[in-house]
């Protein structure tokens, strides 16, 4: 995005900043309940700043269990304030995000995880979000949730599941 700072701040959270998140979370309308905004502020991976060096949108990443893919993912979640949704900055902060939890993957950080995991909410970006891979960021389309959102994974490189304990019964 033009004029923005995008920094990974996942390895710097500490009470004051997070304190900063929570808020900038809450202001925004992202997160109404307080404690959920702490929560989110601790699962803080990188951050954009406007030119006034003010906060602009938050990425984060929680360790979710997948029963439907028998695996772990990092839940991402990006959420950029109002007044900065014309400039693609959910875009170049998602791959930011994406990017530092390859380097954690392949560095041995959490083995168990397998991926990333993204539901994708915004009603603006929905329509655009038809390719059953996603050219920007390698997220492949994976289905819906019960209210809509599309659903998105991706697997980090060299990733193996374990096939056997795959139901695919029914399944040509």
């Amino acid at each position: 995005g033009e004029g923005y700072r995008l920094e990974v701040v996942r390895d710097q959270l500490d009470g004051e900043f997070m304190q900063l998140v929570a808020e900038f979370l809450q202001r925004e309308g992202a997160l109404k309940n307080p404690d959920q905004a702490q929560l989110r502020a601790t699962q803080t991976v990188a951050v954009a700043y406007d030119g006034q060096g003010n906060l602009a949108a938050v990425h984060s990443a929680e360790r979710r269990y997948l029963p439907q893919l028998l695996n772990e993912f990092w839940a991402i979640s990006v959420f950029v304030g109002k007044q900065h949704r014309r400039f693609h900055l959910a875009r170049h902060l998602n791959l930011v995000g994406k990017e530092y939890l390859l380097r954690q993957y392949a560095a041995g950080n959490d083995p168990m995880v397998v991926g990333l995991y993204m539901r994708m909410q915004s009603p603006r970006l929905k329509p655009a979000d038809q390719r059953a891979v996603a050219y920007y960021s390698g997220y492949y389309f994976v289905g819906r949730n019960a209210r809509g959102d599309n659903l998105r994974i991706f697997y980090f490189p060299g990733v193996k599941i374990d096939a056997g304990s795959l139901d695919i019964s029914g399944a040509d």
